[in-house]
């Protein structure tokens, strides 16, 4: 398996008649994915965490910092979005959602925590706040592959690393004007609910949580994180007839570019 075999294979997948971001139409990405490790990718984990380590120094000293993400660009076109995301021991990137989008995330090295909901109602989906049910809470190590559907599986997640941790991450489709991202926390819930005062999330510690419990999603403005665009130099995606749209990431993406 290459970066180019692996992109021309899910960009053959989610072209095809008839995709519907079903769990059936995303497995086969799945087997793909699994296939990829450190080394096509360019992210000798040893060698890169002191690179790392001495960047976050250098900031440092210029009083910012130091919990750096980190995102390599790989592809992208109309129909996917390919990177790899890293993360210092700590970060956070917070609960986000996907709309009308899959994505794909495979573990490289080092491990989080992913915590992922769905709404509990179509009427809390489209208010894109209240009630919404715990669908994962775990912790997510090399080669652990997670996915998550348009409206289902953990649409909305957050990541935090527990170590320094790296993780590739397949957009279906990219973020757009269609697709805003949106940020949420969970809240202690109205008092003209019948949630639990137990729910209110600002009280428990993350690994409290339990799949299959009832929370209050609530919205909150973009938050501003730490994040800066880094080279990929890994083997790189010549897929050929696709343009690749560097552009387009981002606009909004799951991370503030603060470089």
């Amino acid at each position: 398996m290459t970066i180019t075999r692996l992109v021309t294979l899910v960009r053959e997948i989610v072209t095809r008649p008839g995709f519907c971001h079903a769990p059936q139409d995303v497995h086969a990405i799945v087997e793909h994915i699994s296939r990829v490790n450190c080394e096509m990718l360019g992210l000798e984990n040893h060698r890169y965490m002191k690179k790392r380590k001495r960047r976050q120094k250098n900031r440092q000293k210029q009083n910012q910092d130091s919990d750096m993400i980190l995102y390599q660009h790989i592809f992208e076109d109309e129909h996917i979005s390919v990177g790899v995301f890293l993360l210092p021991k700590n970060a956070i990137i917070p609960l986000h959602d996907h709309p009308s989008m899959s994505v794909v995330t495979l573990g490289l090295f080092g491990s989080c925590r992913l915590m992922s909901y769905d709404w509990k109602t179509d009427e809390t989906r489209q208010a894109q706040q209240g009630e919404a049910i715990l669908i994962q809470n775990k912790v997510m190590e090399p080669g652990d592959v997670v996915v998550c559907h348009p409206t289902s599986h953990g649409n909305i997640h957050s990541i935090q690393a527990i170590e320094n941790f790296a993780m590739l991450d397949i957009l279906i489709p990219p973020y757009g004007e269609s697709r805003i991202c949106r940020y949420y926390e969970v809240a202690p819930p109205p008092e003209t609910t019948t949630l639990p005062s137990s729910a209110d999330g600002a009280k428990q510690r993350p690994e409290d949580f339990v799949p299959g419990t009832t929370h209050w999603l609530q919205g909150i403005p973009e938050p501003t994180l730490n994040l800066e665009h880094e080279l990929y130099l890994g083997t790189p995606a010549a897929v050929t007839q696709l343009t690749p749209l560097p552009n387009l990431i981002f606009q909004p993406a799951i991370a503030h570019e603060a470089a």
